[in-house]
């Protein structure tokens, strides 16, 4: 058991490492790519990254098969075919709708044209990424996804560094948004390339084992397909407003709003360390230890994330120093930033549970009924108010219902533990919101941590205690290990 804890510890540091790499990556697309471009060029840019954002659907469930399928196991205990057939037939279908897309594509406007096709070109690299890491994560082979990611991470930056470079050394007045779409698609091919080599072996060759191909891929549909129409579901979800705010308001307004999204996922990026390695452990674990992981791993997740919330407050200085055509992105950023920490206990923890317990359809039920509810939000913020503000508060108040509905049924089938973690989101919330009211970013810099601190201490103290023992008792495990041998 310390064994498999030390190799836990030794994945989450990985993928943390990673993105951290990544986090520099994100730095480099989100202040330096909008530094070089007008705002409205950048919106259109910024479409391009929404669209891609549901590439995961023309995967057509595969790649969510063979996670669910292989979730927990050595991928030597895999025979061969499996990953060989499915990674086949996953390249066949995305060529075959590369060039359907494409076909489409001809039709538009230019600049709907550039996005549309180079969308059809990116589809392919993109699900066969999405394959290769849920192949990754289902595997436990963290090191090559890690690996993978510090390569795109560094690509990303030298390629965007060189692009800054250019713009500066010829003096531009800006740099059109299909170069930076072309860096995208360059990048998602060249990994690509890179999985299939690290994965070599089993997508070549002869198979070592028979197994039953027809029934195989039946299986890898009827456990995928509803996973994917689930993550599409979450997707639409975390994404609505932004389609809102893309179709009803003009190209510099979704630029605008854009960016403050674009901040947004460099925090996302500090959190996916823990995402990406709970569900392979939490599998290890049995339905009995719901109701003390839950609560536990819930107060750390908001902990955690109301921590990162303190970047609000140097990203605020940076955007209006550097970034001052952005300036009005902070207002959105501001509405928008709480409901990030609810969006992680939802993706982080509740999500994992429900695919660990196989309630996969009642999470994409309730996530259904909260897109309905979202959109019918959306469509009256917008009639009432047509402001982007009022979108993003509509966003803001529909996720809070999403992670209350969910909430709920843990409540009632585990009895988990929930009004301490809840009155602290809350608080927190409030804290923060109170805080960035103030018209003195250093004031209200120190009111929040303070407060933060606070609640956190008369909250959390216990669970960020645990934490701390359990790590320094896994440290303390391992140096005596290395003194042994």
């Amino acid at each position: 058991m310390g064994e498999k804890k030390q190799k836990t510890l030794v994945n989450i540091i990985n993928v943390t490492l990673s993105n951290i790499i990544a986090l520099l990556s994100g730095v480099a697309i989100g202040f330096l790519v909008p530094k070089i471009m007008e705002v409205e060029t950048y919106g259109y840019y910024k479409t391009f990254s929404l669209y891609i954002s549901y590439v995961g659907f023309f995967g057509v469930g595969v790649a969510e098969g063979i996670y669910l399928l292989f979730a927990g196991k050595n991928i030597d205990d895999i025979p061969k075919g499996k990953i060989k057939q499915t990674f086949r037939l996953l390249l066949l279908i995305e060529i075959a709708l590369m060039g359907i897309i494409s076909l489409i594509s001809i039709f538009l406007s230019t600049a709907y044209r550039i996005i549309g096709i180079s969308f059809a070109i990116n589809v392919v690299a993109a699900t066969l990424i999405m394959y290769f890491q849920f192949l990754s994560q289902a595997t436990e082979r963290f090191t090559e996804y890690s690996i993978v990611n510090i390569v795109k991470s560094v690509i990303t930056i030298v390629l965007v560094l060189a692009l800054f470079a250019w713009y500066m050394w010829f003096g531009l007045s800006e740099v059109k948004f299909y170069y930076v779409i072309i860096i995208t698609v360059v990048t998602n091919y060249i990994l690509t390339f890179i999985y299939i080599f690290l994965y070599r072996k089993y997508l070549f060759g002869k198979d070592d084992r028979e197994y039953d191909k027809n029934d195989f891929v039946a299986k890898v549909f009827k456990y995928g397909i509803p996973l994917l129409i689930s993550n599409l579901v979450c997707s639409l979800l975390l994404t609505i407003d932004r389609q809102f705010v893309n179709i009803l308001f003009d190209k510099e307004e979704y630029g605008i709003y854009a960016f403050a999204y674009n901040m947004l996922a460099l925090i996302t990026t500090a959190t996916s360390a823990i995402s990406v390695v709970i569900y392979p452990i939490m599998l290890k674990s049995d339905e009995s230890g719901i109701k003390d992981d839950y609560p536990y791993l819930s107060s750390i997740v908001s902990t955690f994330v109301f921590g990162c919330l303190v970047a609000y407050f140097p990203l605020y200085l940076i955007v209006v120093n550097f970034l001052s055509k952005y300036s009005d992105s902070m207002t959105i950023f501001r509405i928008i930033f709480p409901a990030l920490v609810v969006q992680s206990v939802i993706s982080i923890v509740m999500q994992n549970n429900f695919k660990k317990l196989n309630k996969n359809m009642i999470y994409f039920y309730v996530s259904l009924f909260i897109l309905i509810m979202s959109i019918v939000a959306n469509i009256i913020a917008y009639l009432i108010f047509k402001s982007t503000e009022a979108i993003s508060i509509a966003s803001v108040i529909v996720s809070f219902m999403w992670y209350i509905i969910l909430q709920a049924y843990f409540i009632k089938k585990y009895h988990i533990s929930w009004i301490k973690d809840f009155i602290y989101i809350i608080l927190t919330s409030v804290a923060f919101y109170l805080s960035t009211a103030i018209d003195n970013i250093y004031i209200a810099g120190a009111m929040y941590i303070s407060i933060y601190i606070g609640l956190t201490l008369l909250f959390n103290f216990k669970n960020i205690k645990k934490l701390l023992l359990n790590f320094l008792k896994r440290s303390s495990n391992e140096e005596n290990k290395v003194i042994e041998e």
